[in-house]
């Protein structure tokens, strides 16, 4: 009886000896799984996140830094992205020619229309640019059907605003085109703070 006794005890010194020792290889103290991060994600995110602090005081550019070396905020739209959907305020240029003449720039609606005289309304809200010439033909076709050409274009869409909040230079809110990028209006607002920021974790 007494020899089982004296082997607990000594079991329980050996894992308490062990508890220290890894608590003094962790930083002196043993970490608790309350402190701990619940899911991985959350370990993942602060993982990544102590590395960028580490890097940073150490000199080194954090992970994605070199991004905004590429001046997002100049970029210009030489067209519109092709699966752009139409929306409200967009201005759409319609020709027709031949046996019915028609030349407008018109403005999709608030109920997603356009209104081409004898024609009547067209929807075109939730099209996809590349789309677009064909809709507006065959909404004419179904009264003009021979001898009639139609040309259609998207001319512009409407502006939108976007707020950059959080660890940027310079928050703030940035007027755009939607078919900007999120690089462009980081950018825009001066980019990440590498001191403070994460360039892994942003919420759109």
């Amino acid at each position: 009886m007494r020899s089982t006794i004296k082997n607990k005890l000594i079991f329980a010194l050996i894992c308490l000896w062990s508890s220290a020792a890894l608590g003094q290889a962790v930083g002196g103290a043993a970490i608790s799984n309350k402190d701990q991060p619940t899911d991985v994600t959350s370990r993942e995110q602060l993982l990544s996140d102590v590395e960028d602090a580490r890097q940073s005081r150490a000199g080194v550019a954090p992970f994605g830094a070199n991004l905004f070396h590429g001046g997002f905020s100049n970029d210009r739209e030489d067209g519109l992205n092709p699966d752009y959907i139409i929306a409200p305020g967009d201005r759409v240029s319609v020709r027709i020619y031949g046996a019915k003449n028609f030349n407008d720039d018109l403005v999709v609606d608030h109920q997603g229309n356009i209104f081409i005289p004898e024609i009547g309304p067209v929807p075109l809200q939730g099209v996809a640019n590349r789309d677009l010439d064909r809709r507006v033909a065959d909404a004419i076709a179904q009264k003009y059907k021979n001898n009639v050409k139609v040309y259609a274009s998207l001319n512009g869409s409407q502006p939108v605003a976007v707020f950059v909040t959080g660890f940027v230079r310079n928050p703030g809110r940035f007027a755009g085109i939607p078919s900007n990028s999120v690089l462009h209006f980081l950018d825009r607002a001066g980019g990440v703070d590498r001191e403070r920021g994460s360039y892994r974790h942003i919420d759109i």
